[in-house]
């Protein structure tokens, strides 16, 4: 990192969030939904998710396109809204450009920079109302270090509604970090890497003042990937919810997760299960 790209505030602790939740790839998630994507011969990318919730089927479509120094994409929510988001990338060097907004939502603008250099990545956002909330996220860091701070500033009030402070680590085989926020809660995240296919991990948090009401809650996870591809995951937290997820890719452009939960304290409890058809057309 002495030379190369910091990490975003965003992505400090990220190996572990991404065990332990998910990211694009082994998502916890506890509903029924597909999605299909295409991309034509011009380059537009078209997608259509469909989400089953017990009698209604709520629907969004996607299209998007990306050019070397822009990208569109426009989305049609299952409300109704049309949210559009363009975006430049190197409009100077080293910027990156957003602007989004939902229709007919006038209040619903927002402006996005993100700007990276080494040793130095800068994240903001902006509504864009009369009284707009400003989010600015900033890291530094040096080898295998990072260092992070983010805050929200209410113009309306004139005060600093949260910030958010997180230091890690990361090596070729493990990643730690810390955070600490406004509202006294601390946070510890480590992730090792057993081998090339295999990672256990786990995030604990407490607040700090009144720690001794306060109870610690922690989350305990597993991942392994299988010889075929697949991806298998546990989860564990300290209210006793254990998740168990599987993800393949059963053929080319063809991917299947299944999740399950259910609470190890409670048999009785009704499980929750969760299942996602990822197509590409």
């Amino acid at each position: 990192m002495a030379a190369g790209k910091v990490p975003a505030f965003s992505d400090i602790g990220k190996a572990t969030k991404e065990l332990l939740y998910g990211d694009r790839d082994g998502v916890f998630q506890f509903e029924k939904q597909a999605k299909i994507t295409t991309k034509t011969a011009d380059g537009v990318e078209f997608g259509l998710t469909s989400k089953f919730k017990e009698q209604k089927v709520e629907q969004e479509v996607t299209a998007s396109y990306k050019a070397d120094k822009y990208a569109l994409k426009a989305t049609v929510n299952p409300a109704g809204k049309i949210v559009t988001t363009l975006t430049l990338t190197n409009p100077v060097p080293n910027l990156t450009l957003g602007l989004s907004g939902a229709l007919p939502d006038q209040s619903s603008g927002k402006l996005t920079a993100d700007y990276a250099v080494p040793n130095l990545t800068l994240k903001s956002s902006t509504t864009l109302t009369s009284n707009p909330v400003v989010n600015v996220a900033a890291s530094t860091g040096y080898k295998g270090g990072v260092f992070g701070v983010s805050g929200v500033y209410d113009s309306k009030s004139g005060t600093i509604s949260s910030w958010e402070a997180a230091a890690g680590y990361t090596s070729l085989d493990y990643q730690v970090a810390v955070n600490v926020n406004n509202a006294d809660i601390a946070k510890l995240a480590y992730t090792h890497n057993l081998d090339r296919s295999a990672s256990v991990g786990a995030e604990v948090s407490k607040k700090i003042t009144d720690s001794a009401e306060s109870p610690t809650k922690f989350t305990v996870g597993y991942a392994k990937r299988l010889q075929g591809g697949g991806l298998g995951k546990l989860r564990l937290d300290n209210s006793g919810l254990a998740s168990l997820l599987y993800s393949a890719e059963v053929q080319p452009g063809t991917k299947l997760t299944h999740t399950v939960a259910f609470d190890v304290t409670n048999p009785n409890t009704p499980p929750k299960y969760g299942f996602a058809l990822d197509l590409k057309a």
